[in-house]
């Protein structure tokens, strides 16, 4: 773990330098970025060495028999990284505080966030398992492990501190990234414990057994049950308190619709899946065990994901539900066109999966050992079952945006990515698909067993083939009717500048009128004044490619200006 950070914290460096240099061009501009590198480095390292000294120290009285069977090597480690970790972190800690103090670009530096960013949530991480450990032994739902109890408290004063710092070196109203990270990692650590704690409560519940609950060496549900309240608590603390109130942002969104909507809704469909799959094979299929707890095993297992899967998912959808019943914005297009895509990935497995069932069926024959195409055909039942009516439902609703705002839903560029990453994801498959068929057929042309076999072996690739060709075909059609569309004329300056606007959000709707950047440094500009129509019209008087458009009483007017 720490060496990735480590090479997290060198990539970091490597486009701070970058970003220095290309921003100032000087010397010292690079200069800066290097010293940082290695101050903050410097700094993370000797919090990492100090953390483990203590944490070996505390822990070492508190394990049982320590004086007849301590590792001496394990002391040495733990009073050398304190004498002298220690001091050398108290100087450079010191250091970095001067620094600030004297220079305040130093707390607003890439640098310093990506310092803040890895130590808070390293110290996040390695606490929050340890004292999921430790509870677990106040519960009695496992033995005493010092070493945890010693991680919990050291490593936890670390995260209280990295917090406190952050607080005071952050600017009021600014929500830093790591924000978002702490959130994700509070929310999916609840979600996988909620998920083993359903699994094991079904588990017993479908034995008919209360015993699997608590009396089993382990106490899954216990130690479930720590995990759901330990990955609640911090994803209340990141999320609840601070994330969610921030200004809704392309990271708010991007963790909204990517952690949140996007990976929740993978989840549930395939713990659907898997479950529906297999009732349809015990049914209908092979089953590979006639006994029914062993056949439903992977069914029970999929229970919990399912059931984490789709709260998170839930949640999420619901904290966009404003947005999408009052306007049709960037927001509410990349979440259908999300799920859309996935769904439509679900349904385009069912099709090829359907194809290799029906080649399967056709080249029988030739077939020696193995199951038959039923359950190939049930598999592909199950993801068309999944897919297709989810993929409908979504598509349905974007095409009636498309026929009512044509020009509005094919200019956004969510739709311009949809359907690019499709052509492209598609592009690769039908050339990758094409190599393998072309190989296994001229294989056996060579090998003089041309033949029935020879379709049996090339099915995957031609279902791939012919599913992509499908997928493509009609996606074409899409795009070529959206080149179509008479999009209205915009125009105006490549770069303009909000300097006193009320949100950042009229930024977004003034760029929707125009072809050019929009920036907003928000104020305490009165709203009635700064309005789309009222910029639109500071722009008109104003011929140059870059304006700043200021409050001027209760008008406002746009000034030429030269980066």
């Amino acid at each position: 773990m720490i060496s990735a950070l480590v090479g997290l914290l060198v990539v970091a460096a490597l486009v701070v330098t970058a970003r220095n240099a290309a921003g100032r061009g000087q010397r010292q501009g690079v200069g800066t970025a290097v010293r940082r590198f290695f101050q903050f480095g410097l700094q993370f390292g000797l919090v990492v060495v100090v953390a483990s000294g203590l944490s070996i120290l505390i822990a070492r009285p508190l394990q049982r028999g320590v004086l007849a069977t301590g590792n001496d090597a394990d002391l040495a480690r733990g009073l050398s990284f304190s004498l002298v970790g220690i001091p050398l972190l108290w100087a450079i800690a010191r250091w970095t505080r001067r620094r600030i103090a004297e220079d305040p670009r130093e707390s607003t530096s890439f640098g310093w966030a990506v310092y803040l960013t890895v130590a808070e949530m390293t110290s996040l991480a390695v606490a929050s398992l340890a004292l999921q450990d430790s509870l677990a032994w106040v519960l009695r739902a496992r033995d005493f492990d010092a070493g945890a109890f010693a991680r919990t408290l050291v490593w936890g004063l670390l995260w209280v501190l990295h917090r406190r710092i952050t607080a005071a070196t952050t600017p009021a109203g600014i929500v830093r990234d790591h924000q978002y990270a702490g959130a994700a990692f509070g929310m999916w650590s609840a979600g996988i414990s909620l998920a083993s704690l359903v699994t094991v409560s079904f588990r017993s519940l479908s034995a008919l057994s209360s015993d699997a609950l608590v009396t089993t060496q382990d106490h899954p549900a216990t130690q479930a049950a720590i995990g759901v309240l330990i990955g609640a608590g911090v994803w209340y603390v990141y999320w609840v308190r601070t994330a969610q109130r921030a200004e809704r942002s392309q990271h708010w969104h991007a963790y909204v619709l990517l952690v949140g909507v996007g990976a929740g809704l993978v989840v549930a469909i395939v713990s659907a899946s898997t479950v529906l799959y297999d009732t349809l094979v015990w049914f209908l299929g092979t089953p590979d065990s006639p006994d029914r707890a062993t056949h439903f095993a992977s069914s029970v297992d999929a229970v919990g994901p399912f059931v984490a899967g789709a709260v998170i998912w839930w949640y999420h959808r619901t904290l966009l539900h404003e947005a999408r019943a009052a306007t049709r914005d960037e927001a509410r297009r990349v979440y259908e066109y999300l799920v859309a895509f996935i769904a439509l990935l679900a349904a385009s497995a069912g099709c090829m999966i359907l194809l290799v069932a029906l080649l399967e069926a056709a080249t029988a024959s030739t077939q020696l050992a193995g199951p038959g195409a039923g359950n190939t055909l049930l598999l592909a039942a199950t993801l068309l079952i999944v897919g297709v009516p989810m993929w409908w439902w979504f598509w349905r609703r974007i095409g009636r945006a498309r026929r009512s705002e044509a020009a509005a839903e094919t200019s956004s560029p969510t739709r311009r990515i949809y359907l690019f990453l499709l052509f492209g994801a598609v592009g690769v498959a039908a050339v990758v698909a094409m190599l393998a068929a072309v190989y296994l057929l001229f294989d056996d042309l060579v090998s003089g067993v041309f033949g029935l076999v020879t379709l049996r072996s090339m099915r995957w690739g031609l279902a791939i083939l012919v599913t992509a060709a499908v997928v493509a075909q009609y996606h074409w059609r899409i795009y070529r009717g959206d080149r179509a569309v008479e999009l209205p004329p915009t125009g105006g300056p490549h770069y303009v500048l909000l300097a006193g606007a009320p949100d950042r959000a009229l930024a977004k709707e003034v760029a929707l009128h125009m072809g050019g950047q929009v920036q907003a440094w928000t104020g305490s500009g009165d709203p009635d004044c700064w309005t789309v129509a009222a910029v639109m019209t500071a722009l008109s008087s104003v011929d140059a490619d870059e304006v700043v458009v200021v409050a001027d009483g209760q008008a406002l007017r746009g000034i030429a200006i030269r980066r």
